[in-house]
């Protein structure tokens, strides 16, 4: 059962609120920018008007021109720095929060910490059981070819990969991506206990339903 991570949940969130506000201070300077294109585009266009005698575009661009100028002053200024200033309320409240909340957020993630530790040390007894799986291939090919003219030098060796083997074998027991510094936190040994206690409780409430 993939166990609750209700805080962890909470930061995602927190995240995703984030990533979304530091969107806004963008979003609205290129509003801003098309804002100040569209009044000079329409203020050309108003000018050519004018020069080539074209009436009915002149009233028609000068209507456009006062609406277009007047979206360009809004306070777009004010705009981007008010969603600066809540990128930096967000991240803060943010900062704070995982501050308080710490201990207990590494407490969710040391499941994750230590499997990934897990995930390791399987990858290298798969890589060890596989390089002794080419060893003794390579002893079966060597008592074919000895009678044989075929100089065993002409079969490819594995020296390196040995060697980057025995290198990671001799770093298994590795520790897990958490701060050293922060106590309680659970080891390895400690969640497969609690684990099977879990198992055993679920046999126990299942048999007595």
């Amino acid at each position: 059962m993939t166990p609750a991570t209700p805080l962890l949940d909470q930061l995602a969130q927190q995240d995703t609120a984030l990533v979304e506000a530091r969107m806004r201070p963008r979003d609205v300077k290129a509003q801003a920018d098309r804002a100040t294109a569209d009044a000079e585009r329409i203020r050309e266009q108003l000018t050519e008007a004018f020069a080539t005698g074209d009436t009915n575009a002149e009233a028609k661009l000068t209507r456009a021109k006062g609406k277009a100028e007047a979206h360009a002053a809004e306070p777009w200024p004010e705009r981007i720095t008010g969603a600066e200033r809540a990128v930096n309320r967000l991240q803060a409240e943010r900062d704070n929060w995982i501050n308080a909340h710490v201990h207990d957020l590494l407490l969710e993630l040391a499941p994750d910490a230590h499997a990934a530790v897990a995930s390791i040390t399987a990858a290298i007894d798969a890589l060890e059981a596989a390089r002794k799986q080419w060893h003794a291939i390579e002893q079966r090919v060597a008592n074919v070819v000895k009678p044989s003219s075929i100089d065993m030098r002409d079969v490819p060796n594995i020296g390196e990969l040995d060697q980057a083997v025995r290198d990671l074998r001799r770093g298994r027991q590795l520790p897990a991506p958490l701060p050293s510094s922060v106590h309680g936190l659970p080891s390895p040994h400690e969640e497969a206990r609690d684990a099977v206690h879990d198992a055993v409780n679920d046999a126990r409430n299942k048999s007595a339903a």
